[in-house]
């Protein structure tokens, strides 16, 4: 965001995490179908595809079995789980809520939170008005894209007033400029004092913005939730477990005060 204030030639937010990630190690996989013709919210049929999963993790030497499943069968799955014990078969079982209906899910809530705030109106500007109410429900990648716009609008915005030093900028216009022969990783950005000093008192600003009234409040709320977004994909797509939990701790409350009780 701060590249884009500074107006430094850098890609949008997708194309940038894919240029952060290009020199990541990873491994190929494969997916197998494992057919069992009963009925899929059946009791039985859960727990023979659970001792399935098992099995199989332990021919492959895998100690912790990972399983996804949507939310009327994830909620059967925790039931089974939790009532087998930890000293079970199924002890090391791992239940894990389809990460991309759950998303949905949360990018359900941001409309119904943002609903009469002008959100609507304002991606109207750059989609045509049909396609912003499509993109505000089941359209995913237009969501996303239209999200991260009207962050990085209000991230110009804030901007404005961060006293950001002349330092401050070279690092990060350094950072960005290099970045298409030599990215930067994760680890580099998060321990960079003059990052993290830069993140401190954008962090500060985005405190004093949300003090102005409830207008202000509401608008730096969504500014949040659309970051919140951002670190569920890239937990998600790069296996980061515990920033994972901690994405989902924080998208609870919003799961409960738009009415999203299910996947709460």
């Amino acid at each position: 965001m701060c590249g884009k204030f500074d107006e430094v030639n850098i890609p949008g937010w997708r194309g940038f995490m894919e240029k952060l990630n290009t020199q990541r190690t990873f491994e190929r996989s494969k997916v197998l179908y494992l057919l069992l013709n009963s009925p899929p919210s059946n009791y039985d049929t859960i727990y023979t595809v659970l001792c399935t999963f098992v099995e199989e993790s332990k021919k492959l030497g895998i100690n912790t079995t990972f399983v996804t499943f949507d939310q009327p069968l994830y909620v059967k799955v925790r039931e089974i789980v939790a009532a087998m014990g930890r000293d079970s078969q199924l002890g090391d079982v791992v239940p894990r809520l389809g990460e991309f209906h759950l998303l949905m899910s949360f990018l359900g809530s941001i409309e119904y939170i943002m609903a009469g705030s002008g959100l609507r109106e304002l991606l109207s500007v750059i989609y045509a008005p049909l396609s912003a109410e499509k993109m505000l429900g089941h359209a995913y990648s237009r969501a996303i894209r239209g999200h991260s716009l009207v962050q990085l609008a209000l991230a110009k915005v804030i901007l404005q007033e961060v006293d950001l030093g002349t330092a401050e900028r070279e690092a990060i216009k350094d950072i960005l400029h290099n970045s298409n022969h030599n990215p930067p990783t994760f680890l580099s950005i998060t321990t960079d004092p003059v990052i993290n000093h830069v993140r401190e008192k954008i962090s500060l600003q985005l405190q004093r913005v949300e003090g102005r009234g409830p207008t202000a409040k509401l608008w730096i709320q969504y500014f949040h939730m659309v970051t919140l977004v951002k670190q569920f994909i890239q937990c998600e797509r790069g296996g980061d477990w515990t920033t994972h939990l901690q994405v989902i701790q924080y998208m609870l409350p919003f799961f409960h005060a738009s009415g999203h009780i299910l996947y709460a």
